[in-house]
């Protein structure tokens, strides 16, 4: 009776842990999905905007958070009236949130008096975050003007009273919702998820039918076709004049929306952005380094190992953009590794591309450890002075001349050259013998067996190469 007595006890008491830890799991599961909600009020009086902003939905102990150099006089506080802190690690800036369930945020943004045009992108607090988030955005125009306010968000309301207009949009998986005022008033159309401002008939098929709104994942695009010469890009809205073309801005709006795609600090140049979109276009690249790095892959990359690479790096939503993430992404596709990116994020030299091959060497039986055999322009390549020193032979490099000898025969080769020397003749061979890259010497593997007593074979990733 006891043994079973403790058995009931045991088996109640295991109940009870597995429903307390069921609810408390249930709990962080839906503390997860729990958006991050900004609930803002913008109040503009013709010299500036002047904002009220309250966060709620706050599930972590800390945010990064990005406060635009426009902003003045911010404040911030907690519903408990406790002051935000805020501290820098890293070259980034953080917000203390633990034990916060709401912030309340208030600053102004000074804008000039009687503009015909105002662009607002990244005008509030940004809070970096792999939380989704959600934006309502409230605006009140007590200047009396006759234009309009456009927002990269969908239009839930509108009134224009004596005094005021008033309007409301609604936003989500964004960081900041963009702003756009124009002095002149425009027919607003709504197609599904698209909603177009123009004061002409407009035919927004073409926009559907480009590649960039095929790619683009937001939940809503406002796109305004303005009289007015004026050109503004952002993944949520697009200003663009009367005389171009959807085709013609498409290139615009994929590099901002790349930008966007992934967290805001991603440390990367603007060459990068400029490539991932001239590749995902099929178009030529307009900055420098952008064109050689595009050509480089278009030549060695077949057009199913652009799109494998492609799908790899969006896969990494909402993740930094690195150019150790873009290599890595590149290497997969070949299944080897590279530096090809970071190797040309520095100055205006171009460094080729090349894979280190995952493959094991193998010397006369003997795994050689420290070096691995390349591929470049789709020619695979073997380290030669190791492998050489191996089977025995002497290898001597002076200048541009490789010299190697072997009991009584002797070879002088000249790097990057199809110059060579055996014994005492001097002869030109097809090709490059050996080639001198990243400070180190290769030979492909059809020329150390043709002019050497060796025998390479590969099986099973590993290369074997032995001496005859």
């Amino acid at each position: 009776m006891a043994f079973l007595t403790i058995l009931i006890f045991l088996g109640v008491s295991g109940s009870i842990v597995y429903m307390q830890w069921n609810d408390y799991d249930q709990e962080i599961r839906t503390k997860a999905d729990e958006p991050l909600v900004h609930h803002i009020v913008a109040r503009y009086n013709g010299e500036s905007l002047e904002v009220q902003h309250r966060l709620s939905g706050i599930i972590s102990d800390h945010y990064e958070v990005i406060i635009p150099n426009i902003v003045k006089n911010f404040s911030c506080k907690s519903i408990k009236d406790q002051k935000c802190v805020f501290y820098r690690e890293n070259e980034k800036h953080f917000i203390k949130t633990k034990g916060f369930d709401e912030l309340e945020m208030q600053y102004s943004l000074p804008l000039a008096e009687k503009r015909d045009v105002i662009w607002l992108e990244n005008w509030s607090p940004a809070f970096i975050s792999g939380q989704k988030q959600q934006f309502y955005l409230d605006m009140i125009d007590f200047t009396k003007n006759d234009g309009i306010w456009i927002a990269g968000a969908k239009l839930e309301g509108q009134a224009n009273r004596d005094g005021f207009t008033y309007y409301a949009w609604s936003q989500k998986d964004i960081v900041s919702v963009p702003l756009y005022f124009q002095s002149l008033k425009l027919e607003r159309t709504v197609f599904e998820n698209i909603e177009l401002y123009a004061d002409k008939e407009i035919d927004i098929e073409k926009w559907k039918k480009t590649k960039a709104w095929g790619i683009a994942d937001i939940p809503s695009l406002t796109i305004v076709v303005s009289p007015l010469n004026v050109k503004y890009v952002s993944p949520t809205l697009i200003v663009m004049p009367e005389k171009q073309s959807f085709a013609a801005v498409q290139a615009d709006y994929m590099r901002s929306y790349y930008r966007s795609f992934y967290f805001a600090h991603s440390p990367v140049q603007e060459w990068v952005w400029d490539f991932l979109t001239a590749m995902t276009l099929n178009l030529e690249a307009r900055t420098p380094k952008a064109k050689q790095v595009l050509n480089e892959l278009n030549r060695e990359l077949t057009n199913e190992e652009k799109e494998k690479f492609l799908e790899a790096v969006l896969k990494q939503k909402g993740k930094e953009l690195t150019l150790p993430l873009l290599d890595r992404a590149l290497g997969d596709v070949r299944h080897g590794s590279t530096t090809f990116f970071a190797d040309n994020n520095q100055g205006e030299s171009f460094v080729p591309l090349l894979f280190t091959e995952n493959v094991s060497l193998f010397v006369n039986g003997k795994q050689l450890k420290g070096v691995s055999s390349i591929t470049r322009y789709g020619e695979q390549l073997l380290p030669f002075a190791e492998i050489m020193t191996k089977l025995g032979y002497q290898v001597h490099q002076s200048g541009e001349a490789v010299f190697i000898d072997k009991g009584y025969n002797s070879w002088r080769f000249f790097i990057n050259s199809n110059l060579y020397r055996k014994n005492d003749e001097r002869f030109n061979d097809s090709a490059i013998i050996i080639h001198e890259i990243n400070d180190k010497l290769y030979i492909n593997v059809k020329n150390i067996q043709e002019w050497f007593d060796i025998e390479v074979k590969e099986k099973d990733h590993a290369i074997y190469i032995n001496g005859k």
